[in-house]
């Protein structure tokens, strides 16, 4: 049907000058791309779809060159062997955790460890990740929602502090929160591509110790029933 209009537009309908239809067909896609209940279905889609990408990829390139104040303070960390897992989970209900308090059993293998420590009064000011995270990584609030933007995260701190800083995600970076996603020392992201070769190939394959192995297991059951 698309086809047999652009046939017929093509073939029958001919407009005396040409430059008002180009300045229409530009300014509607001005309008389409302001409008982001329209740009953000069209995004997914070629030819739309390059274009939003090169955007984007602008856009957090420009994000992270961005110079942010640096903490004034000193950091210190007096231990040498702290190990530091900050676990994001901006939709994850507080009072259906079992380690708070909930009756059923929702984080039976937090409730085996010793060292966790729960902050159940701690909310997000969004239910999804890419608003939620610049409250949830720097001192911004509702009443200065700015500072997300403004500032570095706390991951600044811990590196100043002498921490290594890893980000691992199961998502690829948004401008919201590319800028702290770059100020860790590494970086391991899952895309979609990953995950494909993944189930399909069982690609990458990873050999490791046995001990190892069984040890690793502990920290993925504690993400996944957070999950």
């Amino acid at each position: 049907m698309s086809i047999a209009i652009v046939i017929y537009r093509l073939k029958y309908i001919i407009f005396k000058y040409t430059w008002i239809q180009f300045v229409v067909c530009f300014g509607v896609l001005l309008i389409m791309d302001s409008i982001w209940q329209i740009s953000l279905p069209l995004s997914r889609y070629v030819p739309y779809s390059i274009y939003y990408s090169v955007k984007g990829y602008f856009k957090n390139r420009k994000i992270i060159a961005e110079e942010r104040p640096a903490f004034s303070k000193p950091a210190v960390c007096k231990s040498d062997s702290l190990t530091v897992v900050f676990v994001l989970g901006e939709s994850l209900n507080a009072k259906n955790m079992q380690i708070n308090g909930y009756k059923r059993p929702t984080t039976p293998y937090l409730m085996k460890e010793k060292n966790v420590v729960s902050l159940p009064h701690i909310y997000s000011e969004y239910g999804y990740t890419h608003e939620s995270v610049p409250y949830i990584l720097t001192r911004a609030s509702h009443k200065a929602p700015d500072l997300g933007y403004k500032e570095r995260s706390f991951i600044s701190i811990l590196k100043k502090a002498g921490y290594q800083t890893t980000w691992l995600a199961n998502q690829e970076s948004i401008v919201t929160y590319s800028y702290f996603m770059n100020e860790c020392q590494y970086m391991k992201m899952n895309t979609l591509l990953k995950i494909y070769n993944c189930l399909k190939y069982e690609w990458p394959s990873v050999e490791v110790d046995p001990t190892i192995a069984k040890d690793a297991v502990k920290p993925i059951e504690i993400m996944l029933e957070l999950s």
